[in-house]
């Protein structure tokens, strides 16, 4: 676990998804099965480019899908040397 997901451990769900919102639309549904999933449709500023992040489709809970979904948001943007 990265050291930004640990930091996430005790974000309400709501702090969560405001923080996910400066990266895009975020979206937390759950599934037929019960279980949960999250997405961010991401705002990117090239024409013609568009991409999702999104968590597993099993999360137990909203918060475990926002929180993996978040993290994969950052560990994305620092791989392409976004600072965030």
């Amino acid at each position: 676990m990265t050291e930004f997901a640990i930091s996430l451990n005790d974000k309400p769900l709501e702090e969560m998804l405001i923080m996910m919102t400066r990266h895009g639309k975020p979206r937390v549904s759950q599934m037929s099965d019960g279980a949960w999933f999250s997405c961010v449709e991401m705002r990117v500023a090239s024409k013609g480019v568009s991409f999702d992040v999104q968590s597993d489709f099993n999360c137990s809970t909203p918060s475990i899908a926002a929180k993996q979904c978040l993290t994969r948001i950052m560990e994305t943007l620092s791989k392409y040397g976004v600072k965030v």
